[in-house]
């Protein structure tokens, strides 16, 4: 009888393969490259170390407390946005909901992505006079923030590449785009724009040696640069336009208009 070989099974079982590789299921249990955790829902709170990873777009409704929140000891925590969005419009002007808090942490990165009407965009804060230091927020877009865009306090922190769109309240009251306190923090390369307060003020700061390097402010009302807080932050390259007072405090190191 004559041999015969049936190259058909070989190939199913390669397509089967393949097919098995492409399946959406398999892939949606494994975390993005680069990332240790995927954030799958909101709130969320990080608690260890490791680079954590939005899923996707997310929409919240919250009245208090923060979308997401590093919490524990000391940790080292990135949170990558991956171009996604927090939105938190539908719970009204009345919140006072963050949309990510670290109180007290060091070494805290927040980057690319846009977190949209919350009371406070971010806030990476000391408390009870604890020093933190290192934390970086970069390539985030926040948008319609009714008291500050980002708020960070402590040493050596960054705040760069960053866009604040919106914010304040509209009336008498004060808003803040970038609002940082401390010691030797950059703020560097940001676009803050339009202030819906009448005392808007663009980028303020408080403490000493911070470096304002290469900031954009459109329109904030009231002040540009507000550095009267601290006297010894140097300030450079700077462009600000549609500011009742564009520059108040701190030193000039050139090339500001």
């Amino acid at each position: 009888m004559k041999n015969t070989i049936d190259w058909r099974t070989p190939a199913l079982t390669t397509m089967a393969v393949a097919l098995a590789a492409l399946t959406p299921g398999r892939a949606a249990a494994q975390a993005p490259s680069g990332c240790t955790t995927e954030i799958t829902s909101l709130p969320y709170t990080i608690s260890s170390n490791g680079n954590y990873c939005l899923k996707n777009t997310m929409f919240t409704l919250l009245s208090s407390g923060a979308a997401i929140t590093v919490t524990g000891g000391s940790i080292t925590a990135v949170i990558d946005m991956r171009g996604f969005a927090i939105n938190n419009l539908a719970a009204g002007s009345a919140s006072t909901a963050i949309g990510i808090l670290a109180t007290g942490k060091s070494n805290v990165v927040v980057r690319d992505g846009r977190i949209q009407s919350f009371r406070t965009g971010i806030t990476l804060d000391s408390s009870g006079g604890s020093d933190t230091y290192g934390n970086v927020v970069e390539n985030v877009h926040v948008d319609s923030a009714r008291n500050a865009g980002i708020v960070i306090h402590g040493r050596g922190h960054q705040v760069r590449g960053c866009t604040v769109t919106r914010f304040g309240q509209e009336g008498a009251g004060s808003g803040y785009g970038i609002l940082a306190s401390g010691d030797g923090i950059v703020i560097q390369g940001n676009v803050v724009a339009e202030s819906l307060s009448d005392n808007g003020r663009g980028i303020s700061t408080s403490g000493s040696r911070h470096q304002v390097v290469g900031n954009r402010i459109l329109n904030p009302q009231g002040h540009g640069l507000f550095l009267l807080g601290a006297p010894t932050a140097v300030y450079r390259d700077n462009l600000v336009t549609g500011a009742a007072v564009p520059y108040d405090g701190g030193i000039d190191a050139g090339n500001n208009q």
